[in-house]
């Protein structure tokens, strides 16, 4: 790795980014099951520190999108170890970079969105009360933007894998935050949109109408 990424000058760019993603990712894969270990962070500070060198270093096209959606999910990974929020709040400025790059395919805005979501409801994990709440809500609205086409442009068409991990995440939002009748509603919207699933989301449907006060399956 340290061949390739000491000096980005004398390698072509492709082996580049490789090297650099794969040394990150390797940083990332030597996280221990200690947590919050100065081993942990110090790992983890360097994956960040690597995808960012990716991003500074060709900050458009493709790879640059990729290397802040690995830098903004090794935040997270890094807030869970170290129980910082401050970087939770810097994983959501990294995929929201994503999120808002209109040049960006579908896919990487879809993925920046459920990153999101998914960033929220782990940082909500370490809250309690009136604040976890509003975070699984925020969460659950990133999830809604993807399932409900808000971050298309004209012309442009939703990414069916994505919109299904969206769809995923939102339903086990919504029913954790006890919103029946959104978590029912999109079980229907998900179930039109994709036929071939369409079973497995009306018997959710069915079970969370079981579970709503007063509800009958």
């Amino acid at each position: 790795f340290t061949k390739l990424t000491a000096n980005n000058a004398n390698c072509p760019p492709d082996p580049w980014f490789e090297a650099m993603f794969a040394y990150g990712d390797f940083d990332r894969s030597q996280v221990s099951k200690e947590k919050g270990s100065a081993a942990n962070l110090e790992h983890l500070k360097h994956a960040v520190n690597l995808y960012s060198r990716i991003y500074e270093t060709h900050p458009s096209g493709r790879q640059a999108l990729l290397a802040l959606g690995a830098k903004a999910a090794t935040l997270v990974q890094w807030a869970q170890e170290s129980g910082e929020d401050l970087q939770y709040t810097n994983a959501l400025q990294a995929y929201n970079l994503i999120a808002t790059n209109r040049t960006a395919e579908v896919a990487l805005r879809s993925m920046a969105k459920v990153g999101m979501a998914v960033a929220l409801r782990t940082q909500a994990g370490q809250k309690s009360g009136a604040e976890q709440r509003a975070l699984l809500r925020q969460a659950l609205d990133q999830c809604l933007d993807v399932v409900h086409g808000s971050i298309l442009g004209a012309g442009e068409k939703a990414d069916p894998s994505w919109t299904v991990m969206a769809g995923d995440e939102a339903l086990h939002l919504a029913e954790a935050l006890q919103d029946w009748p959104v978590a029912i509603h999109l079980c229907h919207e998900l179930a039109e949109l994709f036929p071939p699933l369409r079973a497995n989301y009306l018997e959710k449907e069915s079970s969370l109408k079981a579970k709503q006060p007063g509800g009958k399956s």
